[in-house]
């Protein structure tokens, strides 16, 4: 399941709003919980294998030009991780300071999947590579501030 299908599921079944702004895309912002709080939902299928959580940095287009990502630039409450069939939930602001004090400590990896290139490419998305940082989900277990089950 896409991103977007996850999204969409995860929408469907915690009864949350959809995200219908355009403005609200580039503020990372996927769902409304009632009024008040947004929600971007990240899957992260890979962190079953991985134990890691990516978190974007930097987005990279077809020439090679580059521009921050949901990290630095996302305006939502939450984040939540969907890692198989669990939902972690996390205070973005809270997720966004542990990063910024662990930073040195953390890889950054640059994402050139082929497979994710072509799908970014044929949603026609002007951004089709991206850097992250990863996290062990152990070392954050003490953010969560709670778990959904799918």
């Amino acid at each position: 399941m896409n991103g977007l299908e996850m999204e969409k599921l995860i929408r469907a079944n915690f009864n949350l709003s959809n995200s219908s702004n355009s403005d609200d895309i580039f503020k990372d912002i996927d769902a409304w919980d009632g009024d008040d709080i947004s929600i971007s939902i990240k899957t992260q299928h890979t962190a079953l294998r991985t134990g890691n959580l990516a978190f974007e940095t930097h987005l990279v287009d077809a020439q090679g030009q580059t521009m921050d990502s949901w990290l630095y630039t996302g305006k939502s409450a939450e984040y939540w991780f969907v890692v198989g069939d669990i939902v972690y939930v996390y205070d973005a602001q809270k997720i966004k300071a542990w990063i910024a004090r662990n930073i040195k400590d953390l890889r950054s990896v640059k994402l050139t999947d082929p497979k994710r290139i072509a799908e970014n490419v044929a949603q026609g998305r002007k951004y089709i590579q991206s850097s992250c940082i990863l996290v062990s989900m152990k070392r954050i277990e003490h953010l969560v501030e709670r778990e959904l089950f799918l």
